[in-house]
């Protein structure tokens, strides 16, 4: 016998209707306060180019950059690097304590073309200014590979700001949806 969420948990069309309506009321009651931020657009960005074995772009990620304390002593500070799974679409996070992430800063005219074209779009568009020449862009590169936690299908190798899929030795199993039966007779 299969249970689906939907046989866990049911509401009647009168407790449907109450949660939209309680929706609409407190949506409308959101307010930003004087202190109020956006951390995600205020964080410093950069870009990760997601390359086929030929070098091809397939996607390009932007990631926002912050400090945050270490996981063995808070006190220290390391860099995360927070991006879109290409694959799933859900969050991943890489930090310098756990996946030897490293963060070069290399002026604009030195970065490589995927990072300024996207850095000159963001002053443009998000900054409201022209880029410059001194304009020191971060260029992630790290010596683990990265897999998203939430899929498991995007898995790379990031170097110089550029990550090509690399499943070297990487065990993947698929679970089918449908419940299997086991004879135990």
């Amino acid at each position: 016998m299969a249970i689906s969420k939907r046989d866990l948990f049911h509401m009647s069309q009168q407790q449907v209707a109450a949660g939209r309506e309680l929706w609409r009321r407190t949506g409308q009651k959101g307010r930003l306060a004087k202190s109020s931020f956006d951390a995600e657009s205020m964080a410093p960005k950069t870009w990760i180019l997601w390359a086929n074995a030929k070098g091809e772009e397939i996607k390009t990620i932007e990631c926002e950059l912050y400090i945050v304390g270490r996981a063995s002593d808070a006190s220290e500070a390391v860099g995360m690097l927070v991006g879109m799974c290409p694959k799933c679409q859900e969050s991943f996070i890489v930090r310098e304590d756990n996946k030897q992430m490293h963060v070069e800063r290399v002026p604009f005219r030195k970065a490589p073309a995927f990072l300024r074209v996207n850095w000159a779009w963001h002053c443009r568009n998000v900054l409201g200014r022209q880029t410059r020449d001194d304009d020191l862009l971060p260029v992630i590169s790290s010596g683990e590979r990265w897999a998203c936690d939430y899929c498991r299908q995007w898995c790379v190798k990031v170097i110089d700001g550029i990550a090509k899929t690399d499943m070297t030795g990487v065990t993947q199993i698929t679970v089918s949806s449908r419940a299997a039966l086991i004879d135990k007779s």
